[in-house]
């Protein structure tokens, strides 16, 4: 079985976070970059075929935690990756 993953970095590590099959048709989910006035720069996944899955990154990470997914030292990381990414995010859009 093949895993595809989105791989970051956070204070010189790296971080990555596991594309799943969407829960609903078995398609990988993919990550996106929202280009929204009110949402620039932000990060969200998605099923590619249909909007039955779709999270902002730090819901995402919170799923894939919840499904045991991500686990361990990764789960740390992801998630602490995500909330410092939405706070700077939040604090240039103020």
């Amino acid at each position: 079985m093949s895993t595809s993953s989105v791989r970051s970095s956070l204070g010189g590590r790296s971080v990555v976070v596991p594309l799943i099959r969407c829960p609903s048709c078995r398609t990988r989910v993919k990550f996106y970059l929202s280009n929204t006035e009110k949402h620039e720069g932000w990060v969200f996944y998605r099923c590619p075929v249909g909007d039955h899955f779709w999270h902002w990154e730090l819901e995402y990470i919170g799923y894939l935690l919840d499904n045991q997914f991500l686990v361990g030292n990764e789960a740390v990381d992801a998630l602490g990756a995500a909330e410092d990414r939405r706070k700077e995010l939040v604090q240039a859009r103020n």
